[in-house]
Protein backbone atom coordinates (compact mmCIF):
# COMPACT_ATOMS: atom_id res chain seq x y z
CA UNK A 1 0.00 0.00 0.00
CA UNK A 2 1.88 3.39 -1.37
CA UNK A 3 -0.37 5.94 0.05
CA UNK A 4 1.13 5.24 3.84
CA UNK A 5 4.70 6.19 3.04
CA UNK A 6 6.11 8.73 4.54
CA UNK A 7 6.01 12.67 4.45
CA UNK A 8 3.39 14.81 3.05
CA UNK A 9 3.82 14.05 -0.29
CA UNK A 10 0.74 15.24 -2.77
CA UNK A 11 0.89 12.53 -5.05
CA UNK A 12 3.05 10.04 -5.71
CA UNK A 13 3.88 8.52 -9.31
CA UNK A 14 5.34 5.09 -10.49
CA UNK A 15 6.57 5.45 -13.67
CA UNK A 16 9.06 1.80 -14.08
CA UNK A 17 9.62 -1.54 -12.84
CA UNK A 18 12.51 -3.69 -12.88
CA UNK A 19 11.99 -7.40 -13.61
CA UNK A 20 12.91 -7.59 -9.54
CA UNK A 21 9.83 -5.88 -8.89
CA UNK A 22 11.76 -2.97 -7.60
CA UNK A 23 10.32 0.60 -8.91
CA UNK A 24 11.38 4.08 -9.93
CA UNK A 25 8.96 7.41 -9.68
CA UNK A 26 8.84 10.42 -8.05
CA UNK A 27 6.60 12.14 -5.25
CA UNK A 28 5.24 15.71 -5.10
CA UNK A 29 5.67 17.54 -2.11
CA UNK A 30 3.19 20.45 -0.63
CA UNK A 31 5.60 23.31 -1.78
CA UNK A 32 5.43 21.83 -5.06
CA UNK A 33 8.78 20.55 -5.53
CA UNK A 34 9.06 17.12 -7.19
CA UNK A 35 11.36 14.34 -4.91
CA UNK A 36 12.63 11.50 -7.33
CA UNK A 37 12.05 7.52 -5.33
CA UNK A 38 13.09 4.44 -5.82
CA UNK A 39 11.13 1.54 -4.05
CA UNK A 40 12.62 -1.92 -2.99
CA UNK A 41 14.25 -4.10 -2.48
CA UNK A 42 11.45 -5.19 -0.12
CA UNK A 43 9.03 -2.20 1.41
CA UNK A 44 11.96 0.26 1.27
CA UNK A 45 11.94 3.57 -0.38
CA UNK A 46 14.77 5.41 -1.44
CA UNK A 47 14.31 9.22 -1.49
CA UNK A 48 16.65 9.79 -4.03
CA UNK A 49 19.86 12.63 -4.15
CA UNK A 50 19.09 15.73 -5.61
CA UNK A 51 21.09 19.04 -5.36
CA UNK A 52 20.28 21.98 -3.34
CA UNK A 53 16.57 23.17 -3.91
CA UNK A 54 16.01 21.78 -6.80
CA UNK A 55 13.17 19.20 -8.27
CA UNK A 56 13.70 15.56 -9.28
CA UNK A 57 12.10 12.80 -11.71
CA UNK A 58 13.22 9.55 -11.31
CA UNK A 59 11.11 7.31 -15.04
CA UNK A 60 13.43 4.12 -15.40
CA UNK A 61 15.20 1.34 -13.41
CA UNK A 62 17.55 -1.41 -14.72
CA UNK A 63 17.47 -4.84 -13.34
CA UNK A 64 20.72 -3.91 -11.37
CA UNK A 65 19.01 -1.01 -9.63
CA UNK A 66 20.43 1.77 -11.62
CA UNK A 67 17.89 4.66 -11.91
CA UNK A 68 17.91 7.06 -14.88
CA UNK A 69 15.70 10.73 -15.05
CA UNK A 70 16.53 14.13 -14.40
CA UNK A 71 16.70 16.99 -11.94
CA UNK A 72 14.90 20.19 -12.49
CA UNK A 73 16.50 23.15 -11.28
CA UNK A 74 14.55 26.45 -9.71
CA UNK A 75 14.98 28.34 -12.81
CA UNK A 76 13.47 25.52 -15.07
CA UNK A 77 16.49 23.99 -16.64
CA UNK A 78 16.48 20.37 -16.84
CA UNK A 79 19.79 17.97 -16.31
CA UNK A 80 19.86 14.32 -17.01
CA UNK A 81 21.28 12.17 -14.23
CA UNK A 82 21.18 8.34 -13.19
CA UNK A 83 22.12 6.76 -9.88
CA UNK A 84 23.79 4.23 -8.81
CA UNK A 85 25.05 3.47 -4.54
CA UNK A 86 27.13 6.20 -4.84
CA UNK A 87 24.29 8.72 -5.40
CA UNK A 88 23.79 10.92 -8.14
CA UNK A 89 25.92 11.38 -11.44
CA UNK A 90 25.10 14.12 -13.63
CA UNK A 91 25.03 13.73 -17.33
CA UNK A 92 26.21 16.52 -19.71
CA UNK A 93 25.84 17.68 -23.21
CA UNK A 94 23.05 19.87 -24.65
CA UNK A 95 22.79 23.55 -24.27
CA UNK A 96 19.82 24.06 -22.54
CA UNK A 97 19.74 21.21 -20.56
CA UNK A 98 18.20 17.48 -21.14
CA UNK A 99 16.21 14.63 -19.78
CA UNK A 100 16.75 11.26 -19.71
CA UNK A 101 14.04 8.90 -19.83
CA UNK A 102 15.33 5.38 -20.60
CA UNK A 103 18.16 3.00 -18.70
CA UNK A 104 18.90 -0.39 -20.15
CA UNK A 105 20.96 -3.41 -18.08
CA UNK A 106 24.34 -2.61 -19.54
CA UNK A 107 24.08 0.84 -17.92
CA UNK A 108 23.00 2.65 -21.49
CA UNK A 109 21.18 5.76 -20.97
CA UNK A 110 18.59 7.46 -23.58
CA UNK A 111 16.61 10.47 -23.49
CA UNK A 112 16.32 13.93 -25.06
CA UNK A 113 18.54 17.52 -25.39
CA UNK A 114 17.45 20.63 -25.80
CA UNK A 115 19.36 22.73 -27.96
CA UNK A 116 19.80 26.74 -28.42
CA UNK A 117 17.08 26.76 -31.14
CA UNK A 118 14.66 24.97 -28.66
CA UNK A 119 14.11 21.60 -30.91
CA UNK A 120 14.39 18.42 -29.28
CA UNK A 121 17.39 15.97 -30.27
CA UNK A 122 17.29 12.51 -29.22
CA UNK A 123 20.72 10.57 -27.80
CA UNK A 124 22.12 7.60 -26.24
CA UNK A 125 25.06 7.76 -23.99
CA UNK A 126 27.47 4.34 -23.20
CA UNK A 127 27.81 4.03 -19.42
CA UNK A 128 30.63 7.16 -18.21
CA UNK A 129 31.17 7.83 -21.64
CA UNK A 130 29.94 11.05 -24.15
CA UNK A 131 26.59 11.67 -25.23
CA UNK A 132 25.86 9.90 -29.03
CA UNK A 133 23.50 12.25 -30.75
CA UNK A 134 20.87 10.03 -32.50
CA UNK A 135 20.35 11.51 -35.97
CA UNK A 136 16.61 13.17 -37.68
CA UNK A 137 15.76 12.16 -40.89
CA UNK A 138 15.31 15.05 -43.66
CA UNK A 139 12.27 17.23 -43.19
CA UNK A 140 12.12 16.04 -39.24
CA UNK A 141 12.47 18.72 -36.75
CA UNK A 142 12.83 17.28 -33.04
CA UNK A 143 12.82 13.84 -31.75
CA UNK A 144 12.10 11.89 -28.39
CA UNK A 145 13.01 8.60 -27.35
CA UNK A 146 11.44 6.67 -24.82
CA UNK A 147 12.83 3.49 -24.69
CA UNK A 148 15.95 1.56 -24.95
CA UNK A 149 16.86 -2.51 -25.19
CA UNK A 150 20.15 -4.07 -23.73
CA UNK A 151 21.99 -3.95 -27.04
CA UNK A 152 21.09 -0.22 -27.55
CA UNK A 153 17.87 -0.03 -29.82
CA UNK A 154 16.07 2.86 -28.87
CA UNK A 155 12.72 3.82 -29.82
CA UNK A 156 10.43 6.97 -30.00
CA UNK A 157 8.89 9.03 -32.18
CA UNK A 158 10.34 12.19 -34.90
CA UNK A 159 8.29 15.09 -35.49
CA UNK A 160 7.87 17.07 -38.08
CA UNK A 161 6.27 20.83 -36.93
CA UNK A 162 5.50 22.20 -39.94
CA UNK A 163 2.75 18.93 -41.43
CA UNK A 164 1.70 19.12 -37.20
CA UNK A 165 2.44 15.55 -37.20
CA UNK A 166 5.10 12.85 -35.40
CA UNK A 167 5.92 9.29 -36.29
CA UNK A 168 7.14 6.19 -34.84
CA UNK A 169 10.82 5.77 -35.17
CA UNK A 170 14.13 3.43 -34.34
CA UNK A 171 17.21 3.85 -33.96
CA UNK A 172 20.22 1.14 -34.46
CA UNK A 173 23.25 1.08 -33.21
CA UNK A 174 24.68 2.86 -35.80
CA UNK A 175 22.47 5.80 -34.71
CA UNK A 176 20.42 6.52 -37.67
CA UNK A 177 16.62 6.48 -37.94
CA UNK A 178 14.15 4.37 -39.14
CA UNK A 179 10.98 5.15 -39.20
CA UNK A 180 8.32 2.45 -38.63
CA UNK A 181 5.08 0.99 -40.79
CA UNK A 182 1.88 3.50 -39.82
CA UNK A 183 -1.86 3.44 -40.75
CA UNK A 184 -1.98 6.20 -43.05
CA UNK A 185 -2.94 8.85 -39.77
CA UNK A 186 -1.29 11.82 -38.35
CA UNK A 187 0.11 10.35 -35.64
CA UNK A 188 2.30 7.28 -34.04
CA UNK A 189 4.76 6.62 -31.54
CA UNK A 190 6.81 3.65 -30.32
CA UNK A 191 7.02 3.38 -26.14
CA UNK A 192 9.03 -0.09 -25.63
CA UNK A 193 11.11 -2.09 -27.40
CA UNK A 194 12.16 -5.59 -26.32
CA UNK A 195 15.76 -7.46 -26.63
CA UNK A 196 13.81 -9.03 -29.52
CA UNK A 197 13.39 -5.71 -30.85
CA UNK A 198 9.29 -6.39 -30.35
CA UNK A 199 8.48 -2.31 -30.56
CA UNK A 200 4.85 -1.46 -28.73
CA UNK A 201 3.20 1.93 -28.99
CA UNK A 202 0.43 3.74 -30.91
CA UNK A 203 -0.89 4.79 -33.96
CA UNK A 204 -3.65 6.27 -35.70
CA UNK A 205 -5.47 5.56 -38.88
CA UNK A 206 -6.80 8.81 -40.87
CA UNK A 207 -9.04 10.75 -38.98
CA UNK A 208 -9.23 8.37 -36.13
CA UNK A 209 -8.32 7.98 -32.22
CA UNK A 210 -4.69 5.85 -31.22
CA UNK A 211 -4.70 2.46 -31.52
CA UNK A 212 -2.57 -0.20 -29.75
CA UNK A 213 0.16 -1.59 -32.09
CA UNK A 214 2.90 -3.83 -31.85
CA UNK A 215 5.71 -3.80 -34.84
CA UNK A 216 7.08 -7.54 -34.73
CA UNK A 217 9.73 -7.58 -37.79
CA UNK A 218 9.18 -3.90 -37.72
CA UNK A 219 5.97 -4.71 -38.95
CA UNK A 220 2.77 -3.44 -37.62
CA UNK A 221 -0.22 -5.28 -36.17
CA UNK A 222 -2.62 -3.52 -34.27
CA UNK A 223 -4.20 -5.32 -30.78
CA UNK A 224 -7.69 -6.19 -31.09
CA UNK A 225 -8.91 -4.41 -27.86
CA UNK A 226 -12.53 -5.43 -27.16
CA UNK A 227 -14.88 -2.13 -25.93
CA UNK A 228 -11.92 0.43 -26.93
CA UNK A 229 -12.62 3.73 -27.93
CA UNK A 230 -9.11 4.61 -27.96
CA UNK A 231 -5.88 2.62 -26.98
CA UNK A 232 -1.97 2.99 -26.40
CA UNK A 233 0.14 -0.20 -26.19
CA UNK A 234 3.10 1.46 -23.23
CA UNK A 235 5.27 -2.06 -22.48
CA UNK A 236 7.02 -4.85 -23.95
CA UNK A 237 8.42 -7.22 -21.69
CA UNK A 238 11.07 -10.55 -22.61
CA UNK A 239 8.18 -13.03 -23.22
CA UNK A 240 6.76 -10.39 -25.89
CA UNK A 241 3.97 -9.63 -23.84
CA UNK A 242 2.32 -6.17 -23.38
CA UNK A 243 0.82 -3.85 -21.29
CA UNK A 244 -0.98 -0.48 -21.68
CA UNK A 245 -3.94 1.43 -21.46
CA UNK A 246 -7.15 1.95 -23.23
CA UNK A 247 -10.38 4.15 -23.14
CA UNK A 248 -13.75 2.58 -23.17
CA UNK A 249 -17.21 4.07 -24.75
CA UNK A 250 -17.45 5.95 -21.34
CA UNK A 251 -13.89 7.62 -21.64
CA UNK A 252 -12.95 5.50 -18.38
CA UNK A 253 -9.32 4.34 -18.27
CA UNK A 254 -8.85 0.40 -18.57
CA UNK A 255 -4.96 -1.10 -17.80
CA UNK A 256 -4.91 -3.97 -19.81
CA UNK A 257 -1.84 -6.59 -19.77
CA UNK A 258 -1.96 -8.45 -23.48
CA UNK A 259 -0.60 -12.15 -23.67
CA UNK A 260 -0.64 -14.19 -26.85
CA UNK A 261 -3.69 -12.79 -28.13
CA UNK A 262 -5.84 -12.47 -25.03
CA UNK A 263 -6.21 -9.26 -23.27
CA UNK A 264 -6.52 -9.25 -19.51
CA UNK A 265 -8.79 -6.27 -18.59
CA UNK A 266 -7.98 -4.43 -15.19
CA UNK A 267 -11.11 -2.73 -14.83
CA UNK A 268 -12.22 0.89 -15.25
CA UNK A 269 -10.73 3.89 -13.63
CA UNK A 270 -7.06 1.68 -13.61
CA UNK A 271 -4.67 3.78 -15.52
CA UNK A 272 -1.39 1.86 -16.62
CA UNK A 273 1.97 2.94 -14.95
CA UNK A 274 4.63 -0.19 -15.38
CA UNK A 275 5.20 -3.60 -16.64
CA UNK A 276 7.66 -6.19 -16.40
CA UNK A 277 9.49 -9.19 -17.08
CA UNK A 278 7.04 -11.28 -14.25
CA UNK A 279 4.04 -10.03 -15.58
CA UNK A 280 3.35 -8.34 -13.07
CA UNK A 281 1.61 -4.39 -13.60
CA UNK A 282 1.37 -1.15 -11.42
CA UNK A 283 -1.46 0.83 -12.15
CA UNK A 284 -2.90 4.18 -10.49
CA UNK A 285 -6.57 4.24 -9.67
CA UNK A 286 -8.08 7.68 -8.62
CA UNK A 287 -10.23 7.72 -5.08
CA UNK A 288 -13.41 9.06 -5.06
CA UNK A 289 -11.73 11.81 -2.61
CA UNK A 290 -9.40 12.52 -5.91
CA UNK A 291 -6.10 10.80 -4.59
CA UNK A 292 -4.09 8.81 -7.11
CA UNK A 293 -2.39 5.49 -5.61
CA UNK A 294 -0.44 2.72 -7.13
CA UNK A 295 -1.76 -0.61 -7.33
CA UNK A 296 0.46 -3.71 -7.90
CA UNK A 297 -1.08 -6.29 -9.91
CA UNK A 298 0.52 -10.04 -9.52
CA UNK A 299 -0.56 -12.94 -12.37
CA UNK A 300 -2.89 -15.47 -10.58
CA UNK A 301 -1.00 -18.79 -8.98
CA UNK A 302 2.64 -16.65 -8.48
Amino acid sequence: DYTTLPGPYDFIEIAAMNAQGHMAGYAALSDGRLIPLRFGPSDTVTVLEVPGDASGIAEDISDNGLVAGYIIHPNGGRESCYWDEKGMHLVNGFDNGSRADAINNTGMIAGTGFGNDSRMNPFREAFGQSIAPLLLLEGMDTGVVQAINDTGIAVGAVNNWALENYSACLWGLDGYPLLLEDLGGLYSQAHDVNGQEVVVGYATPPGGYFQAVRWLDKRLDALNLPDSVSSEARAVNMHGHIAGEFLDPESRPHAFVWIEGQVHDLGPGTRFAAFNDQNEVITIRTTPEGRDYPTLWIPQGK
